[in-house]
């Protein structure tokens, strides 16, 4: 029988993200976005909550975002929420003086802790502490996880280097995005 491991990215969450953002202002936008609610027209695809009623593992992590997103999709069933699996804070911001667009000041911070190694080995370990958690559940039947898109990366390159196969990709990285991993 194979297992499925199911990473979900949580639902688009309820803040503003337009215009032009000084380094203070996106600091800020990152304090509250992890605060923020869901946006209320954001719902999951109807795959995603098919796939879902076949797991017999569920998990979020324990940031509000997450957490909505898992009661919205299985508001019946046992959740664990774990701080494992909780998003990989902006270890770097630069010291930048000019105003960015929002994804630019992710870009440059995402970039600053890829190239520091010890950062990165630490996120890849966080990320292999977290996949093997994964797959320890995973042998009693399908687990899920609904967490956030940077850190289900590093989960997901660590499943792929454990053995696992990544068989189905949804929506990229958007909100309610997700990835399937199967092992034989």
């Amino acid at each position: 029988m194979a297992s499925a491991i199911i990473l979900i990215r949580h639902g688009r969450v309820a803040i503003a993200s337009d215009g032009l953002f000084s380094r203070e202002r996106f600091l800020r936008y990152l304090e509250d976005y992890d605060t923020a609610p869901l946006c209320l027209d954001s719902r999951p695809p109807e795959e995603l909550t098919e796939r879902l009623r076949l797991a017999s593992g569920l998990f979020a992590s324990e940031l509000p975002r997450a957490r909505e997103s898992a009661r919205m999709l299985s508001t019946d069933r046992e959740i664990r929420y774990e701080a494992i699996f909780n998003e990989e804070p902006h270890h770097v911001v630069p010291r930048l003086l000019f105003q960015m667009p929002l994804l630019a000041w992710f870009a440059w911070s995402r970039i600053g802790e890829s190239t520091n190694r010890s950062l990165r080995r630490a996120i890849a370990e966080r990320g292999s502490i977290a996949a093997k958690r994964l797959t320890v559940e995973a042998h009693h039947g399908t687990t899920a996880l609904i967490g956030h898109g940077w850190f289900n990366r590093a989960i997901a390159r660590s499943l792929i280097e454990s053995g696992w196969r990544c068989v189905l990709r949804h929506r990229g990285s958007e909100p309610w995005s997700f990835r399937v991993f199967m092992r034989e």
